[in-house]
């Protein structure tokens, strides 16, 4: 009765991995026939990315019976969408004592993950802009820093100049516009696979992956004379405003310091008379 009508489903694996049983609610999760998995090899409905793990967790199983072992990953349903499952799995002794195969109860999770993920999502972005906020853009250089490559990399920190005096003329819902307009113009006219975000107040970075000191400075003045160009409209008024940017690599010497010397750029810029860059030698 339990695996007839729990909605979480209940499955019997052979030793070699093949389903002996799989309760009904598998049509729940994925519009999957239960009688005609009977035999097949579970492995074949799992998401190809989590077949490998999910062959370790069945042999940690069977290696260690009694011991429940908790996981997740994700299985293909029929219509080809992809939906997250927990399962709790531990192997199961025959009247011998030998080994008979591993039961597992599996529940849907999808819902939860997506809600995780949502809420993940917005803790790395920027509520204003839209753009990757600074521990997004942290995250995306600790991943190139796993990769070994991020000493290829090159960053840009942008401020916008005067941006008191837009706030002070036009309101702070004008600056606020003419942040968001900034936004979309940097991502306009970087490439694709360079990273904006916003650090915070009128202050921006740039990622450059496999990018020199040179390419980025040429990248960094198209942006800067574009905005200069340019008349941003915000509370019925045109605005234009400039930019001032400080260029540097990241080198061996990580994000932290890169920063810190894009940030001297930044201001050496600023006091040179705004509207241009610097590049850190």
């Amino acid at each position: 009765m339990f695996a007839e009508h729990s909605s979480d489903l209940l499955m019997h694996l052979a030793p070699n991995g093949s389903v002996r049983f799989v309760s009904p609610s598998i049509r729940q999760f994925g519009g999957l026939d239960p009688e005609a998995m009977i035999g097949t090899d579970s492995a074949d409905f799992v998401h190809p990315d989590d077949r490998i793990a999910i062959t370790q967790e069945h042999r940690a199983c069977l290696a260690m019976p009694g011991i429940v072992r908790h996981f997740r990953h994700r299985v293909i349903a029929t219509d080809g969408s992809i939906r997250w499952c927990e399962a709790h799995a531990r192997a199961i002794m025959d009247q011998a004592g030998a080994i008979d195969g591993v039961i597992s109860i599996v529940r849907d999770v999808t819902d939860q993950r997506s809600e995780i993920e949502q809420l993940e999502a917005a803790a790395l972005t920027d509520s204003l802009t839209g753009l990757t906020n600074r521990r997004g853009f942290e995250r995306k250089v600790g991943e190139r820093v796993r990769q070994s490559r991020v000493s290829r990399d090159c960053l840009a920190i942008f401020d916008l100049d005067n941006f008191k005096q837009v706030n002070d003329l036009y309101g702070h819902s004008a600056g606020d516009a003419v942040l968001c307009a900034f936004a979309r113009l940097a991502n306009l006219m970087l490439r694709h696979g360079d990273t904006v975000a916003r650090l915070g107040g009128e202050e921006f970075v740039v990622l450059f992956p496999d990018t020199g000191s040179a390419q980025a400075a040429e990248i960094c003045e198209r942006l800067r004379r574009r905005l200069g160009e340019t008349r941003l409209a915000a509370g019925g008024s045109a605005i234009r405003v400039t930019v001032s940017g400080g260029i540097a690599a990241i080198g061996p010497k990580g994000l932290e310091a890169a920063l810190r010397m894009a940030d001297a750029e930044l201001y050496r810029a600023k006091n040179a008379g705004r509207d241009q860059l610097s590049i850190a030698a």
